[in-house]
């Protein structure tokens, strides 16, 4: 339920102020290298942080998104081969592709880039794919699922 809103004395309405954008411990955990179990931690120490903007008005899981890599190279460690990990979000060039195939990443998902450029963006990233393995040598992309995982 919306609050309502009372007039002051000129007849303007009095609008509630917007919260003042601070840094949580949340927006810390996802922003830096740590570990998952700090994030869970953050969370449970403050679970309403996820709706808090840090000063430059991202919220905690933008912070997340930018280290998924990290992320997946964990949930691959601790899971071996019996996980099969697709990477999601900010898919929207070679580069981006190969950083979360290196990091374990089997299969990708291009939403919101083929949204935003079309389907022919797959083919782009997948030319990128095919010229980054020629120029390494790689015969497969095989060979390099996971391999920053593995250092």
């Amino acid at each position: 339920m919306l609050p309502s809103l009372r007039t002051n004395d000129t007849g303007c309405a009095n609008v509630p102020e917007i919260p003042t954008r601070e840094t949580t411990d949340l927006h810390q955990a996802c922003s830096s290298a740590r570990s998952l179990d700090d994030i869970r931690a953050a969370l449970r120490e403050n679970p309403t942080a996820t709706t808090v903007q840090d000063e430059n008005g991202k919220l905690p899981l933008h912070h997340l998104a930018e280290n998924e890599a990290l992320y997946l190279e964990e949930a691959l460690q601790n899971a071996g081969d019996k996980l099969d990990i697709i990477g999601v979000g900010g898919i929207n060039n070679a580069e981006t592709a190969l950083e979360k195939i290196k990091a374990g990443a089997k299969v990708l998902q291009l939403v919101t880039a083929i949204r935003g450029e079309g389907t022919a963006v797959a083919g782009k990233i997948n030319r990128g794919i095919a010229a980054y393995l020629d120029r390494q040598g790689v015969s497969s992309i095989q060979e390099i699922v996971g391999i920053d995982s593995r250092k």
